[in-house]
């Protein structure tokens, strides 16, 4: 044993190594629960010239009481997301109730002192998040657009895109919510875009679907998901169908989304139909879970109701499958003892484009 370490925690939730004053060696970043394990609280400690550790002081200035409390948080992570050469601490954490406090993404930076040369590390940033989200299932960093400056380059200067954070959390009405944190080139600092200050809500991403942020187009950039009801339902039906609208973040004044793919999603069976641009609005669909079967339809307008039936999707055994070949069936997949198939009900034409079975195997998508 070289160093004992007592902490403020019940336990070690994590151990990581990061480099935060851009210096040559490592910090040590213990990440300790408090709180039934839920809330953690971190502690930063660097290596003395003598080779012990070294407890770095670690809290932020509370701006009402203003006096020295502790960061306490849900979920931590690191690296260098200002490409300032050094690493940084983001914690993120959910709204309590018990003490009072709203969601909120911090960013812990570690500094020397001018005077005496001793390490301290401090809040720097602070933005609110979603308050609704009661846990997250996926913290993620990644790239969300292209070509965004960052804090040390010239404006002039582009990188390969805007990096960030995205959560993807789960409320408690059982929707799944996205925030991301970024950097904000037009201010200089980071920021939680999508966030309303006065709600403490992020309503441009949220669905029923636990569908998670992914490249979903398979460009090298994170695509942030919202629902849109297909044609013939309503937020009062009985069951509902969502398309997928896939969107990108383009940093700037505005905050411009941009869509980039459409899709439906069928997680019970493991696929996903992508819907081109020219097909919204004109078709509508119908999920059969217990079936397996996915059904498309013409979308009529006129009575806001399913019209003819285009094509299905259907999932079955391969016993099954043999016996539906001479109905007009055809594969698309197979995985394990599933069979993925489809037939083809009504020639449908978009904008000159005819419905084959070519073209929906090219739509038809296994979700990895």
């Amino acid at each position: 044993v070289c160093n004992d370490i007592i902490g403020p925690g019940a336990g070690i939730d994590k151990v990581m190594f990061a480099n935060m004053d851009g210096e040559d060696g490592w910090e040590v970043i213990v990440s300790w629960s408090i709180y039934s394990n839920v809330q953690k609280m971190v502690r930063i400690y660097s290596f003395g010239i003598d080779g012990t550790f070294v407890e770095v002081p670690t809290s932020y200035i509370d701006p009402e009481t203003l006096e020295s409390r502790d960061v306490i948080y849900n979920e931590l992570l690191y690296g260098d997301f200002d490409n300032d050469g050094k690493e940084e601490l983001l914690t993120f954490a959910m709204a309590s109730a018990t003490s009072q406090t709203d969601a909120k993404a911090n960013m812990i930076e570690y500094y020397y002192n001018s005077d005496t040369h001793e390490p301290f590390a401090t809040v720097t940033w602070s933005a609110a998040i979603d308050n609704s989200v009661i846990s997250y299932q996926k913290i993620k960093t990644c790239y969300i657009s292209e070509g965004s400056p960052v804090s040390n380059m010239d404006d002039a200067q582009e990188t390969a895109g805007l990096y960030a954070v995205v959560l993807d959390g789960v409320n408690a009405q059982n929707m799944m919510v996205t925030d991301v944190v970024c950097w904000d080139s037009s201010t200089g600092m980071f920021s939680a875009p999508f966030c309303n200050a006065e709600s403490g809500l992020s309503t441009a991403f949220v669905r029923s679907d636990w569908i998670l942020s992914q490249d979903i187009n398979a460009d090298g950039l994170v695509e942030l998901p919202s629902a849109e009801l297909m044609p013939s339902y309503t937020e009062e039906s009985a069951e509902k169908l969502y398309m997928l609208r896939w969107n990108r973040y383009i940093s700037n004044s505005e905050n411009h989304i941009v869509p980039v793919m459409n899709t439906i999603h069928n997680s019970n069976d493991g696929y996903y139909m992508v819907i081109p641009d020219s097909w919204v609005g004109k078709i509508t669909a119908k999920m059969d879970v217990a079936n397996s079967t996915l059904y498309f339809y013409v979308f009529d307008s006129e009575t806001n109701s399913f019209g003819t039936e285009l094509f299905r999707i259907y999932v079955c055994s391969e016993e099954d499958y043999l016996q539906l070949e001479d109905k007009g069936f055809f594969k698309l997949a197979t995985v394990g003892t599933k069979v993925y198939c489809a037939r083809v009900q009504e020639e449908f034409t978009v904008e000159g484009n005819i419905l084959t079975q070519e073209g929906i195997s090219s739509l038809f998508k296994l979700i990895e």
